[in-house]
């Protein structure tokens, strides 16, 4: 599983008393794909997700994409208003 190199293993437990979790990390021998989170205050799933995890986030480019996407359909949507309404610029023909 670690072989390929865009892996990363996130182990999140209360407590190691028992080394097993130590000792796979250590077997393992991969640390830089490996991330640790032991103690109490992780089996709290709340306090787990409000101080530990990263938050969600967007990307600059979705939030570009998602603006741009406004603005079009806003665009065409008055577009087709005004050629509802008859303000089509004469291009129609009879």
């Amino acid at each position: 599983m670690l072989s390929i190199p865009s892996t990363h293993l996130v182990i999140i437990s209360r407590d190691d008393n028992l080394g097993r979790i130590t000792k796979t990390y250590d077997d393992l021998g991969r640390s830089s794909q490996i991330s640790l989170m032991v103690g109490p205050g992780l089996a709290d799933i709340q306090k787990l997700t409000k101080y530990f995890l990263p938050k969600a986030a967007i990307d600059k480019t979705t939030s570009r994409m998602s603006e741009l996407l406004r603005q079009r359909f806003n665009s065409e949507q008055q577009t087709s208003e005004r050629d509802e309404e008859g303000g089509n610029s004469g291009s129609e023909q009879p």
